[in-house]
C-alpha cells in the first residue's frame, strides 16, 4: 500500500499553538503536511485555491468566529472534514460546532498524541491509496 500526503489546514490565531500543531504533525508517523493561517478570510481563499483533506479550526479567531467559518467552509465544500481544536469545552459550544458541520471537537489542552489521533480518525481513508 502506498500513501499520499494528507494536507491539513489549521486556522488558529495564536502563533505558539500553530507552531505546536505543526510540530505534532511533522513528528506524526503518518503522511501529513500542514498549512496554517491566523485569519478566516485567508483560510477561505486557501480552500478555494488548494486541496485539503482536513481543516482544523479554533473557536475564537480574531476576525471571524470558528462557528461562522465552519458554516462557510461547509457551504463551499460539504465533504471537507472539519475538526475544532479549542479551549472552549462548554457542551453548548461543542453542540453548536457539530450543528455547524464539525466532524470532531477536541478540547485544549490536548497531547500531541490526542491531536494526531483525531487527525488520523478524520483522514485515514483519504491518506491510504492502494498501489497498482
Amino acid at each position: 500500500m502506498s500513501f499520499k500526503r494528507c494536507r491539513v489546514l489549521c486556522v488558529e490565531d495564536d502563533q505558539d499553538t500553530r507552531d505546536l500543531m505543526e510540530m505534532w504533525i511533522r513528528l506524526a508517523p503518518g503522511h501529513y503536511s500542514m498549512v496554517s493561517t491566523d485569519h478566516a478570510d485567508k483560510a477561505m481563499r486557501l480552500i478555494a485555491e488548494e486541496e485539503f483533506d482536513l481543516v482544523v479550526i479554533d473557536s475564537w479567531l480574531a476576525d471571524v468566529g470558528g462557528l461562522e467559518l465552519c458554516r462557510k467552509i461547509k457551504a463551499m465544500d460539504a465533504d471537507l472534514p472539519i475538526m475544532f481544536f479549542s479551549a472552549d469545552a462548554r457542551r453548548s459550544e461543542i453542540d453548536a460546532a457539530v450543528a455547524a458541520g464539525a466532524n470532531l471537537y477536541l478540547t485544549k489542552p490536548a497531547t500531541g498524541d490526542e491531536f494526531v489521533d483525531a487527525i488520523e480518525k478524520l483522514t485515514h481513508h483519504e491518506c491510504a491509496i492502494a498501489s497498482v
